[in-house]
């Protein structure tokens, strides 16, 4: 038979415990919220003179700079492919993919880079330790800057809403206004992902 002040002793600490473990969830979350909504670092690109040039074909180039392991970048590629299901023939994408200088031929093997790779009129190129993407004033994973015939930059920033986050943003519609040339939402947004020059939430090398 339990004692009366045993089993309160009980009551007590499963009721603390419990409440314990509310503080927990509620802090993780508060924390997972916060991360998500942290925007990386982005800079004006460079005016017209810098810009690279669009192919004859196409009317607008859009470069995006990403690192082959970032988690977050997985929303910016299906968002890359919504853009460009009905507009890859206006628009010609560049893919800058960060790889340091010293790693081996297998870093880029990855899943988000092979769904990059079957984006239409799309290519990619290698970026030794991010110097082009950095001359484009882009440091962050997922960062875009779309730039139009002239050679002038249109729209810079990110296109998902937050860390990670597929569906419709405010850098999508704005890209989509731009190339049906209507007046944009936005020619600058936020940008959410990995720094290009950081291992922080990145992929196993083998994904």
């Amino acid at each position: 038979m339990i004692r009366p002040a045993v089993a309160s002793f009980r009551h007590l600490a499963c009721n603390a415990a419990l409440a314990l473990w509310f503080v927990f969830c509620v802090v993780g979350f508060a924390m997972l919220v916060s991360y998500s909504q942290t925007p990386g670092v982005q800079e004006q690109p460079p005016l017209a003179a810098s810009g690279p040039e669009s192919p004859a074909s196409a009317a607008y180039r859009m470069v995006v700079a990403i690192h082959p392991k970032c988690v977050c970048s997985r929303a910016t590629a299906k968002e890359l492919a919504k853009i460009l299901r009905d507009n890859s023939a206006k628009i010609a994408c560049q893919i800058l993919m960060y790889q340091p200088a010293d790693a081996s031929s297998e870093f880029g093997e990855t899943w988000l880079m092979r769904q990059l790779a079957e984006l239409p009129n799309t290519t990619i190129s290698v970026d030794s330790e991010g110097r082009q993407a950095a001359s484009l004033g882009m440091h962050t994973s997922g960062a875009v800057v779309l730039y139009g015939a002239a050679r002038e930059p249109l729209f810079y920033g990110g296109i998902t809403a937050a860390r990670g986050h597929e569906g419709d943003s405010v850098g999508s519609e704005s890209i989509l206004s731009l190339v049906q040339n209507n007046p944009p939402i936005t020619t600058c947004t936020k940008v959410y992902g990995c720094p290009l020059q950081s291992h922080a939430t990145l992929l196993e090398q083998g994904d």
